[in-house]
């Protein structure tokens, strides 16, 4: 007599949900422990732990009111409500808004570990002098936090104009969450009216 044949068994959805799950925690631990030895599975070379920036496409905009640079670069709406909210007179606002300046354009380059935090500083020099130019707290600060291995992105920066005419040189420097200069480069000289 032949043996008795079992019905086929059906995997339900919630199986099939189980199994993928431990596929995955099993896969991801695996690329979790060839990292931590310095590679990956498939030879891969390690990741960049080290953090480099390149600054490039830096270019100088004179005569530029921080009401147009906030605008051209869509902050204007957020100066206005935090000067609002730090209960500066709406006559105040309106004369640091036609405030004139320089605007500084670049193009900056992170490598490294996502997650690192750089900041922007400028500094203006007078042609030929590597004397800084004392800043008066208007200045714009900037920090970048990179969310991949290589970020990239082109952006402006503002800062007030000197009160004297003449020929100046704005110096941008990259630095690091130690607050050391890790990359900087120069416009060329524009000249203040």
């Amino acid at each position: 007599m032949p043996a008795p044949v079992a019905p086929p068994r059906r995997i339900t959805l919630s199986q099939v949900s189980v199994v993928v799950g431990i596929v995955s925690a099993v896969v991801a631990t695996g690329f979790l422990i060839a990292d931590r030895l310095g590679g990956d599975p498939a030879g891969s070379p390690a990741p960049v732990r080290k953090l480099a920036v390149e600054l490039s496409a830096v270019r100088a905009t004179p005569q530029v009111s921080l009401a147009t640079h906030l605008a051209a670069t869509r902050r204007l709406d957020r100066f206005a409500a935090g000067s609002r909210n730090a209960g500066l007179a709406e006559g105040t606002r309106r004369a640091l808004l036609r405030t004139p300046g320089v605007e500084v354009a670049y193009h900056v380059r992170i490598q490294g570990p996502p997650g690192r935090r750089v900041s922007l500083a400028t500094t203006l020099f007078r042609r030929g002098s590597r004397r800084p130019l004392p800043a008066d707290g208007l200045e714009q600060r900037t920090t970048y936090v990179s969310e991949a291995v290589t970020d990239e992105l082109s952006d402006r920066v503002w800062v007030p104009a000197p009160a004297r005419p003449g020929a100046y040189v704005a110096e941008l420097d990259v630095l690091d969450e130690r607050r050391e200069s890790i990359a900087n480069a120069s416009t060329g000289a524009f000249r203040i009216r």
